[in-house]
């Protein structure tokens, strides 16, 4: 377990390491453009030029602008889904458990030891490792075994059958949950897309350092609030694209409900 929560903490360390690494970039980036491309050196002067650094620039801005917009709602609806199915999921385990007391206490009981334990499973294991590779297969056959649990079941009489049947529905609604929070996970904003992401917008930054400005505390001013606001989008960007890590991470309420909910009185 400590080995558990060591790893963790190493996930949650990196995460604040790499975010904080796309702020210290753009503004080491910001900082080096200016000093280097000072007006001294540079004699570019935006008035001289203003239709074409104004056409060029302007639609650099706005074709990153839309790239960077569609990037976030990919990763919003990713994290909203992700977000949505682990509460689908703590919900149809919460109905599975009360519809189990139709089957005998016995059987009751066996199906809520089965469900307690994947609870625990998920909440002390499987979430905190969830950007590992192979951090389901335990949870999967945990899944397994629940499903074997509801195969041994031989409904007697009438309503009996008409429970089964339900709960086999709510057993398939919860086995897709699942599967669509580990889909909607292992997908990403990808290494190409982060590439177009932080080459564009070191490369939006890097065209206000050309010009001509008097005063270079303003250039500053105005080239570094430029970089921390590409900065704090890639940020979100981030942010969302790792929805169980960092400071924007979904958290395991639904859950943690559900097994008090199940746990026998």
């Amino acid at each position: 377990m400590e080995t558990q929560k060591s790893r963790a903490v190493d996930l949650d360390f990196w995460w604040y390491v790499k975010a904080f690494g796309i702020f210290v970039l753009f503004n080491l980036a910001a900082l080096i453009g200016v000093l280097l491309f000072h007006r001294k050196q540079w004699h570019v002067d935006v008035m001289q030029f203003r239709h074409y650094t104004s056409l060029v620039f302007q639609t650099c801005g706005i074709i990153y602008a839309l790239f960077l917009g569609f990037i976030v709602w990919d990763v919003w609806e990713r994290f909203y889904e992700v977000k949505r199915t682990s509460q689908d999921e703590a919900k149809y385990l919460v109905d599975l458990s009360r519809d189990a007391t139709v089957f005998g206490k016995e059987t009751e009981d066996h199906l809520q030891s089965k469900f307690e334990a994947y609870l625990k499973h998920v909440i002390h294991v499987e979430w905190p490792h969830m950007e590992h590779p192979g951090a389901f297969e335990k949870g999967d056959e945990m899944v397994h075994g629940i499903w074997k649990a509801y195969y041994a079941i031989d409904p007697k009489g009438e309503k009996e059958s008409i429970w089964y049947t339900e709960s086999l529905r709510k057993l398939n609604e919860f086995t897709d949950a699942r599967l669509t929070r580990i889909f909607n996970h292992s997908n990403s904003v990808g290494v190409l897309r982060w590439i177009l992401l932080l080459v564009g917008g070191l490369f939006l930054i890097s065209m206000p350092c050309f010009f001509k400005i008097d005063i270079l505390f303003f250039k500053l001013f105005l080239v570094f609030f430029l970089a921390n606001i590409i900065a704090f989008m890639l940020f979100i960007v981030f942010s969302l694209d790792h929805p169980f890590t960092g400071y924007v991470e979904i958290e395991t309420q639904p859950l943690e409900y559900a097994l008090q909910t199940i746990k026998p009185w």
